[in-house]
């Protein structure tokens, strides 16, 4: 498990601790993220998809029971934002 989130650790440690026990398969759990206009100056699209890479993808693997998953990464020319969309198998 990742020692520092970043950032936005503060975000991330107010989801309570029990939060995973409410997202049950089968299913699929699809999730979007985005960068808020008032954190560009403390994080860009990079820092992001690395956090996600080497911290966030191999605890959920670990520690969720999810196996497998795709991201998709989308860009507004109109608002010069990013959107992650993730989705993740829970079906098995």
């Amino acid at each position: 498990m990742a020692t520092d989130a970043g950032p936005w650790s503060t975000a991330l440690s107010a989801l309570p601790p029990d939060t995973t026990d409410l997202i049950k398969g089968p299913g699929i759990l699809f999730v979007r993220s985005r960068i808020a206009q008032s954190a560009k100056d403390i994080l860009d699209k990079q820092t992001f998809l690395k956090w996600d890479d080497e911290e966030h993808i191999p605890e959920v693997v670990a520690t969720s029971g999810i196996k497998s998953g795709f991201r998709y990464v989308s860009h507004s020319y109109l608002s010069s934002s990013y959107s992650f969309d993730v989705m993740l198998d829970m079906l098995t």
